[in-house]
């Protein structure tokens, strides 16, 4: 099945600092099958606007 889900959030980040960014993610069911996640960031709440 393919999967084409997003999760965009409300602005967390500021201008003009520098973030160190980390995350651990697992399938819901926490089997340890194989699964891709791509992380973008953008400028705007919108997928489009993700780069």
């Amino acid at each position: 099945m393919n999967a084409d889900d997003w999760l965009i959030t409300p602005p967390i980040l500021k201008g003009g600092h520098t973030y160190l960014f980390a995350f651990n993610a697992l399938p819901y069911d926490g089997s340890l099958r194989v699964e891709r996640l791509e992380v973008k960031w953008g400028n705007a709440p919108t997928a489009e606007a993700m780069t």
